[in-house]
């Protein structure tokens, strides 16, 4: 006889590298993904919550070839006193195709990581974070949103199934779980890349697509 599987706690996990150069500094980030409104269930954890409502200033717009430069780096394209600007976009929007702050749609599952100190110049390798969801049905998450002040290099976020990585939530060793992101990528999936050094990024799909995490994942 098989036994009943029991529940489990799922788990959003990255491998992190930090990198620090001038003083001890206190780091923190925060993950926020938008999932698709018309798929979301009750079953969400009460870090779910609506989406902030928000009304972008809509500036004069710019011509196509210079709002184009400024989504390359995410930015919205403004004119101010005649002159073409790119200007970052507020939490919660995003720059359009038409290079202008649009609010990101969806219901909000956000998450703020636990903070820790590094002493000046350290360069701190093979930390993990994680963090539990809840989510006893599948996701449908169409945007995800990055914001840190850890001056991290870079970091990858992958979800895996509950049975992998168990432990609990905050920051810890990966070795200590046997955490690899390839291992975790092929059993699971990859949720968000950051880029080098951002301290804020958006990763969205278009409408109507998304990444599709099952129930009780990791």
């Amino acid at each position: 006889m098989t036994p009943a599987r029991q529940r489990a706690t799922p788990t959003l996990s990255l491998g992190v590298q930090l990198m620090h150069s001038e003083r001890m500094n206190r780091s923190i980030a925060t993950l926020s993904a938008y999932l698709l409104a018309t798929t979301l269930t009750a079953a969400c954890s009460d870090e779910s919550v609506d989406a902030v409502e928000t009304t972008p200033e809509t500036p004069d717009p710019c011509a196509a070839e210079d709002a184009a430069g400024c989504l390359v780096n995410q930015q919205a394209c403004a004119l101010r006193d005649g002159a073409a600007v790119c200007e970052p976009c507020a939490a919660g929007q995003y720059a359009d195709a038409s290079g202008v702050c649009a609010p990101i749609e969806g219901t909000l599952y956000h998450h703020v990581f636990a903070d820790f100190t590094t002493e000046p110049g350290q360069e701190v390798l093979g930390l993990c974070q994680s963090w539990t969801l809840g989510n006893e049905t599948e996701l449908w998450i169409n945007t995800v949103e990055l914001q840190q002040d850890e001056m991290s290099h870079h970091s990858n976020w992958t979800f895996v199934t509950d049975d992998k990585y168990e432990g609990p939530d905050g920051v810890w060793p990966c070795s200590d779980r046997n955490y690899d992101q390839l291992s975790a990528a092929v059993v699971g999936g990859v949720l968000y890349a950051q880029s080098t050094q951002a301290t804020r990024e958006v990763q969205r799909f278009p409408p109507g697509a998304d990444l599709h995490p099952l129930p009780w994942t990791v």
